[in-house]
């Protein structure tokens, strides 16, 4: 296989998976913008806000998970040389699980 190949079972799962995750990525961009004024909203609103951040992580996370997985079963044995590599050429999908993890874990603004 080469880098560009990718097993039929991620093929599955990149089709189930990415119009899913684009919908909740631009779907959670206005919610980001509440962030900012997040400390003047009601106690109701700010556990939505917190809810939605860790929902958009953990299906980003498991997406960059099961892509790690897949790179580990079928490409690192003939061509990477480690778990490493792949996260490395996977900037953009890591920054993107981490910066939500960050949204999720930031304290409110104070008033």
């Amino acid at each position: 296989m080469t880098n560009l190949e990718i097993s039929p079972r991620l093929a599955t799962w990149r089709r189930r998976t990415d119009i899913p995750l684009l919908l909740l990525a631009v779907g959670s961009l206005p919610l980001l913008l509440l962030e900012v004024v997040a400390n003047r909203l009601p106690n109701g609103d700010q556990r939505f806000l917190v809810a939605v951040n860790v929902v958009v992580f953990v299906a980003f996370a498991i997406d960059y998970l099961v892509e790690l997985a897949h790179k580990a079963e079928y490409l690192i044995p003939q061509k990477c040389p480690s778990i490493s590599s792949y996260a490395k050429s996977e900037r953009t999908h890591l920054v993107h699980v981490r910066m939500t993890a960050l949204v999720c874990t930031e304290p409110p603004l104070p008033h």
